[in-house]
């Protein structure tokens, strides 16, 4: 419906649809098999495996080991400082063991990519264990005063590491995202013997281990931590077959370290194609091995970044002033440096791109695969977006209102998804009493949790007769106003390395074409002003269904689907303004304060 009345009113919004009504419980799940712990020595402040007869790290100097060993040798810090938001950097760790090197990238990472927040690209780090130390064991070995600067990581990291490792993720290998969602951390049980032939199976695509499918990327491992016990006493992870698959796996310009100096793991690599070199080592060992995989130079006009080479593009143009088309224009000024970029739109202006409100909440998949951290990450990074664009919002109004989100728990489908998103075990009986009970989410305290239906009517305010999952960080935010502190954002950006950024509305694309002679697009378009034709190496379509007005036929693939937003006056007397939002197959905000279009 259209709301009506003075020019800025209060409102509740709906979306509506189908949805049926079930009762749920709690199941019982038994604990998968947790895989068996090694047995420890303790030598005052260091483990020491009996079994592989070798220590985890440096009695003194363990964080100092870390960084010479492994992120000096694979130059990760000017890695990640070169690295753009779009861009990813995979480090896969051969031997977790306390997880010191996992929490030293991460340190890395925060301070090398801070400097610069609009170009921080995504860190995967996969880690292989075997024999994964039991919480206890791993806490005291960090507990110790020589690993103070990475202490916060610490805490964060094992908060994640008890739960996982009790079960409640449902198998042994898991996926977790940290910094926002720009770090995405993968553990994998298991033996390298096993997995990395595995894996090279799977390239392009992704792993799958224990029902645990890890966003492995399709170009493959940037840096390698060979940090497995010294090979006389583990010779099957420092097997020459081994050492092929990680060259199988990488991708140019990728590199290796490891404590390791054996002139046999220096011969494998050397064979399997890596360029080996021996420097020196750490405290007291003399000598250790670095690797690289020999990347071509690359051509004429390109530039090298993170492992692989890309023709510099100079124009772009974007077809669509919403959300999407204000985003990716903020995104394209901030990471690629155009000479100039376009936003071309038939509306009026962008105030009229999009919907009046929407809500930003997760999305909960049923199979814990890479869709599934993607909707995780996204969720981070929106939120991650919302800091930036804070000094490009002039509106009085809060850019994003942190209200949190209310889920019902009332179908099969969105148990099964809860289930799997965010490790519980419920089932269709009686959730009511499982709500009561289990007030938290497993996954993460801070994001999530389960509610009875009387408590979430509390939040709510107003009766609900569903228990309900509480999603604490979500809320929701006004579209157009965002998409003005996009438009300022990249107009900021585009002026501040010499480049332009211009948007263009009340024009209409009619027609598009690939020049294969010049490589570029050729996007004629009609305003008040006339037809006019613009070419551009990069051509994003933001316009939804409207695209299929002028796709070429063999581009022309697009379903057209629609949703139904409604306005109504709020307060409504027979139904009290929510608090919070609520949703399912539909949606419904709080009361908010939007300015009225003239019809």
């Amino acid at each position: 419906m259209r709301a009506f009345g003075p020019s800025t009113l209060r409102h509740v919004t709906l979306r509506l649809s189908h949805a049926a009504s079930m009762r749920i419980a709690i199941r019982r799940c038994s604990t998968p098999n947790i895989p068996s712990t090694p047995t420890i020595i303790w030598n005052d402040t260091t483990p020491f495996s009996k079994h592989y007869d070798d220590t985890y790290f440096h009695k003194h100097h363990a964080l100092d080991e870390s960084s010479h060993v492994f992120l000096d040798a694979n130059h990760v810090p000017l890695r990640v400082r070169e690295l753009r938001t779009d861009d990813t950097l995979t480090v896969v760790e051969l031997g977790f063991g306390t997880g010191r090197n996992f929490c030293n990238t991460w340190l890395a990472y925060e301070k090398n990519a801070s400097n610069q927040p609009d170009r921080m690209g995504t860190l995967y780090y996969h880690a292989i264990e075997k024999h994964p130390l039991d919480p206890a064991s791993m806490e005291r070995a960090l507990s110790y005063p020589q690993f103070d600067p990475i202490r916060h990581h610490i805490s964060t990291f094992l908060d994640v590491y008890k739960r996982r490792y009790n079960g409640e993720a449902g198998h042994p290998s898991w996926t977790h995202t940290f910094s926002h969602g720009r770090i995405a951390f993968t553990l994998i049980i298991g033996d390298v013997v096993d997995i990395l032939p595995k894996m090279q199976q799977k390239l392009p695509g992704h792993y799958r281990h224990h029902d645990c499918q890890s966003p492995f990327p399709h170009n493959g491992v940037d840096v390698w931590y060979l940090d497995g016990f010294k090979p006389s006493s583990n010779p099957d992870m420092w097997r020459p077959a081994m050492l092929a698959s990680c060259y199988a796996l990488s991708r140019a310009g990728a590199s290796l370290s490891t404590f390791s100096a054996a002139t046999h793991v220096k011969r494998a690599l050397q064979d399997a194609g890596f360029e080996v070199h021996k420097v020196p080592g750490f405290a007291r060992k003399r000598d250790m091995l670095t690797a690289r995989m020999p990347s071509a130079s690359p051509p004429s006009g390109t530039r090298l970044h993170a492992g692989y080479s890309v023709a510099k593009p100079h124009r772009a143009i974007i077809v669509g002033g919403g959300l999407a088309g204000c985003a990716s224009s903020w995104k394209m000024a901030a990471l690629h440096h155009l000479d100039s970029i376009t936003l071309v739109d038939q509306a009026h202006d962008h105030s009229t791109c999009s919907p009046p409100a929407a809500i930003v909440a997760p999305v909960l998949h049923a199979r814990p695969d890479r869709l599934a951290v993607h909707y995780q990450v996204a969720m981070q990074r929106l939120l991650g977006a919302m800091e930036e664009l804070q000094p490009h919002h002039q509106s009085s109004t809060p850019l994003y209102n942190a209200t949190g989100a209310l889920q019902l728990l009332r179908s099969p489908k969105i148990i099964r998804r809860v289930n799997s998103g965010l490790q519980f075990h419920l089932h269709l009986d009686d959730l009511d009493h499982a709500a009561r009970s289990a007030q938290t989410c497993s996954l993460c305290d801070q994001y999530a949790g389960l509610l009875s239906a009387e408590s979430a009517s509390r939040l709510y305010g107003a009766d609900i007769v569903h228990p309900c999952v509480h999603f604490k960080q979500a809320g929701w935010l006004n579209p157009r106003s965002l998409n003005a502190s996009y438009i300022r954002a990249a107009q900021h950006q585009a002026k501040s390395y010499g480049g332009s950024f211009s948007a263009q509305y009340q024009t209409k694309v009619v027609g598009l074409r690939y020049d294969a002679a010049t490589r570029l697009w050729q996007v004629s378009m009609s305003s008040a002003g006339g037809m006019v034709t613009q070419e551009a190496e990069i051509i994003v379509l933001a316009n939804a269904h409207d695209s299929s007005s002028f796709l070429p036929e063999w581009l022309n693939v697009l379903h057209c689907t629609r949703g139904q937003l409604s306005l109504v006056p709020a307060p409504v007397p027979s139904c009290p303004s929510p608090h919070t939002i609520l949703f399912d197959s539909f949606y419904v905000t709080p009361p908010i304060s939007i300015p009225m279009l003239p019809h």
